[in-house]
């Protein structure tokens, strides 16, 4: 069961949503208490917990500042109808003196809206107001005022809040001009209970908000981590689900799947080169081995001696050349070798790589058929190793062309920014389900056992190929035969 919906906390049975593995029990004076010890370390709860608190905050801010405005504002408003009264009043006194100043105040006393008056004489006895009996002030002087009264609503009595200002006049009368606030002391008291019951559902929700995104997002974690487990295991053909939906969980789960299966097809390559090895050069070895076994097994003259180890000696130039050529693939597959580039006219790279062939396609009888244009193409190469790719190329066809009349077309063709430089013989070729093969290390198909070669040539013309930002690309070549192209990116 994923969730556990229920967990007890002082004998109260309350409703839960958080996965069971999230949670740990203490017991203690028999009632069981639950931390969510793995909720709170994970980075997305933090995180949750960051943005609740800083919108918290901006929040609070925010609804300080409006009751703060909403009480300043209808504080304002009061103060000024007061001081407005105060102003109305002081004139009635100076214009007809105190009779008039009573009258006015008693007409003013009968509205029965918010203004509170009272206008008490010398004696301190009430005069004229809308007040039964003078309120206790703590201060007795002049100025702004806060007390409460009692209001009669319905023939109820109410306390109520009021706020007024008090006047002296001569003769030691005072005036008191006020306004009932006790609706304004309700509504704001209204405002921040919600304020304090909004920030509460803020609180709630933003919890409940950031356990259902970190559980989700713990959840996609952790199948990731089940992955990785098994592949540490050793199961290199295990991959990390992928929900589809794009998030930056799913790219991250993309690439590592690619990276994943590059190095499933490395090991699994590597695993192939040293099956390869076994049995490729296990042969040349053995031959040397019996070879000078039998040399210590029979007298031999000093110039047979001479000539088997002259023999020896060329078959270990072989081998030196496998691996040689078998360090230089894995150098240019990992990027581990310096890679000297310089600017080359390509059409003239070509050109002198056939010459340098000629003589070996010669022996054979083969024909050379050159396609090149007049105008040099520049291009920033690494001249060895663009030299050794075409030379492979071209002795590739010469061992697999035909039997009766070898004939080894080498041409260069220019399109946009595209550059290709291809080679094509009329041998036997290759079957359209062993193209994809070929270009492995080792691989030699069963037609070629039987001729010279470590099957490393193709392999090396692609990593070459690959560390020009390049690619080697087989071809049949209609009737018959190979053609094999080197496309290459020009610089623009």
């Amino acid at each position: 069961m994923l969730l556990m919906f229920t967990f007890l906390v002082c004998g109260q049975r309350l409703i839960k949503i958080l996965p069971r593995h999230w949670c740990i029990q203490l017991e203690g004076r028999g009632t069981p208490y639950v931390f969510q010890t793995k909720l709170l370390r994970t980075t997305t709860f933090r995180a949750a917990l960051l943005y609740l608190s800083i919108f918290l905050m901006s929040t609070s801010i925010l609804y300080a500042y409006l009751l703060w405005n909403s009480i300043t504002l209808t504080s304002g408003q009061t103060d000024a109808a007061i001081e407005a009264d105060i102003a109305d009043l002081s004139k009635r006194f100076k214009e007809g003196g105190i009779s008039s100043l009573a009258r006015r105040v008693a007409v003013l006393s009968r509205d029965p809206r918010l203004s509170i008056y009272l206008l008490i004489d010398p004696q301190g006895l009430p005069m004229a107001g809308n007040l039964n009996k003078v309120p206790h002030l703590k201060d007795a002087g002049e100025g702004w005022k806060e007390f409460e009264f009692v209001r009669i609503t319905n023939n109820f009595e109410e306390k109520h809040a009021a706020r007024a200002k008090t006047f002296t006049f001569p003769q030691g009368f005072y005036l008191l001009v006020g306004r009932d606030v006790e609706e304004f002391h309700k509504f704001s008291e209204v405002i921040f209970n919600s304020m304090v019951y909004g920030l509460g559902m803020t609180v709630l929700f933003g919890l409940v908000g950031g356990v259902i995104v970190s559980r989700n997002f713990t959840q996609r974690i952790d199948s990731i981590n089940r992955t990785s487990s098994d592949i540490m295991a050793g199961d290199l053909s295990r991959r990390i689900p992928v929900k589809g939906s794009g998030d930056e969980i799913d790219q991250l789960g993309i690439n590592l799947n690619k990276m994943l299966s590059r190095i499933e097809s490395l090991m699994n390559g590597m695993r192939d080169v040293t099956d390869n090895i076994a049995h490729d050069l296990r042969s040349p070895i053995n031959r040397v081995r019996n070879k000078l076994e039998v040399t210590l097994m029979k007298p031999a003259s000093p110039e047979d001696y001479k000539k088997i180890i002259q023999e020896t000696i060329a078959e270990a130039d072989e081998l030196l050349a496998v691996f040689n050529a078998l360090l230089s693939v894995a150098q240019l597959e990992a990027g581990a070798r310096d890679i000297q580039k310089e600017m080359l006219d390509v059409v003239n790279l070509t050109k002198q790589a056939v010459e340098f062939m000629e003589p070996v396609g010669e022996e054979i009888g083969a024909r050379f058929d050159l396609d090149l244009p007049e105008a040099p193409i520049l291009m920033k190469v690494a001249q060895p190793l663009m030299s050794q790719a075409l030379i492979n190329l071209i002795d590739n066809a010469i061992k697999y062309g035909s039997s009766d009349e070898t004939v080894i077309s080498v041409g260069l063709t220019k399109s946009k920014n595209t550059l290709i430089i291809y080679v094509e013989d009329n041998g036997p070729g290759i079957p359209p389900s062993d193209m994809s093969r070929v270009t492995e290390r080792f691989v030699r198909l069963d037609a070629s056992r039987n001729r010279p070669g470590s099957g490393l040539g193709l392999s090396l013309v692609s990593a070459i190929a690959r560390s020009h930002g390049g690619k080697l690309r087989l071809k049949q070549n209609l009737p018959q035969g190979l053609k094999a192209e080197i496309v290459l990116t020009l610089d623009t």
